[in-house]
């Protein structure tokens, strides 16, 4: 099954921001660990943390391939 440019895009940008954020926690190379305790404050904080990391790229990678896939066909 053939895949749209589009989607391809956006798994891409969701693995680009999940390297991104592992390699922010496990690494550190902006500082210490941006991720509170996983207290129920903490979990929300996480929880919005590590979501908006993974989709604002995706959702970057969406419009870029959805902006490919028309140039392509001429549109």
């Amino acid at each position: 099954m053939r895949t749209e440019v589009k989607w391809r895009w956006a798994r891409n940008g969701a693995i680009i921001g999940v390297l991104v954020i592992a390699s922010d926690v496990f690494l550190e190379w902006r500082g210490p660990s941006p991720l509170e305790p996983w207290t129920e404050d903490g979990f929300v904080f996480n929880f919005g943390y590590i979501l908006t990391s993974v989709l604002l790229p995706a959702a970057i990678g969406l419009a870029a391939g959805y902006w490919w896939s028309n140039r392509r066909r001429g549109l």
